[in-house]
This record gives C-alpha cells, structure tokens and sequence, in this order.
C-alpha cells in the first residue's frame, strides 16, 4: 500500500523541480509580449470564430445531443454536453 503512495510523488517531484528550476532561471517573473509573438498568437485565432458563430455552434451541438437516440441515460447526456461545452470553451481562442 505504501509503494502506492509513494509513486506518485515520485513521479510528481521531477515535475515541480523542474518548473522551480524554470522560475527562478528565467529572466523576471513577467516578460512584455513582442509584436511578432502577438501577430504570431492572432494568425493562429480562426477569423471565423466569432463570438456568435460560437454560440450557435454550441447551441447545435446541444440539440443534437437531445435528438441522439443513443444518449438514453441522463449520464450519456451530460458527457455530450460537457463535449459542447468544451469545445464552446475552446471557440474563438
């Protein structure tokens, strides 16, 4: 049962010394954003995806989890709505 404990610290501890090595190595807690890096990150954001268009996405893909005959338990359901909503989460990002 120990053994149990303790792989998962073991597994965790290279993780957080390697993010603590991260910090403190870098170069200040904060850096300012260059123009490219912006231009770079608005390029990548689908032109498309407008805050409408994600709404009525999501709305869709709500109505086609009600019509899916194979969402018969409110469990099924819920999965296909917590899908929407991640992928209304992630919309226009």
């Amino acid at each position: 049962m120990r053994c149990k404990r303790l792989l998962p610290a073991l597994i965790a501890l290279p993780l957080v010394v390697a993010g603590v090595l991260t910090v403190v190595s870098g170069v200040g807690f904060c850096q300012a954003q260059t123009e490219a890096q912006a231009e770079t990150r608005q390029a990548r954001i689908n032109p498309d995806e407008t805050p409408d268009y994600c709404h009525r996405q999501y709305e869709k893909c709500i109505e086609d989890c009600d019509k899916d005959p194979l969402n018969k338990t409110r469990y099924d359901l819920e999965a296909c709505y917590s899908s929407c909503w991640s992928t209304y989460s992630g919309c226009g990002t």
